[in-house]
């Protein structure tokens, strides 16, 4: 992924500015040597500007590197906020679909505990009522279309279904 190889760019570079500064070290502690011997008269000028020169290159390749490991990491950090970011997201989206299925299960379940109350005053079977008589019909939907299926006190109902209890009593 993207910050696998931003964290495998800035460990190439801390490397790299690892190797330049031990460079750098032997350089001037070279350097120092040839002060030392330029000081006696035994070492040539040509030499000391050359390490001079040298170390300067050795210190701007340095700072080069300390600002490429320094984009890579942050590069690196970028990913890894990009990613908090996403799952934040996801946790919102999933926290947004829970609550209407709550929400739609909640309503199901009233609307099922209303329609057990209405059945249970108005349609027992064995009621006393004498000329009454009790239909029953449940709307079901399948695909585009709504079915009607004639139903008794024990057919099943499914989430979603309507049902609908039609009394006929002629004395009401």
């Amino acid at each position: 992924s993207n910050r696998v190889l931003a964290e495998d760019k800035a460990a190439a570079y801390g490397e790299r500015r690892d190797l330049i500064r031990s460079q750098v070290t032997a350089t001037t502690e070279e350097l120092e040597i040839q002060k030392g011997l330029a000081e006696r008269g035994l070492a040539r000028s040509e030499r000391s500007l050359d390490l001079r020169l040298s170390a300067d290159r050795y210190r701007a390749d340095e700072l080069e590197a300390v600002a490429l490991e320094v984009a890579a990491r942050q590069k690196v950090s970028d990913a890894e906020a990009s990613k908090k970011l996403a799952t934040a997201q996801r946790k919102g989206e999933l926290a947004e679909t829970l609550a209407a299925n709550s929400a739609e299960i909640a309503e199901l379940r009233t609307d099922m505990e209303l329609a057990k109350r209405f059945v249970s005053i108005f349609g027992d079977p064995t009621a006393s009522f004498t000329g009454v008589e009790t239909q029953y019909h449940i709307r079901r939907r399948n695909g585009d279309e709504v079915i009607v299926i004639d139903a008794s006190l024990d057919t099943l109902v499914l989430p979603g279904d309507m049902v609908e209890v039609m009394i006929d009593n002629p004395e009401l």
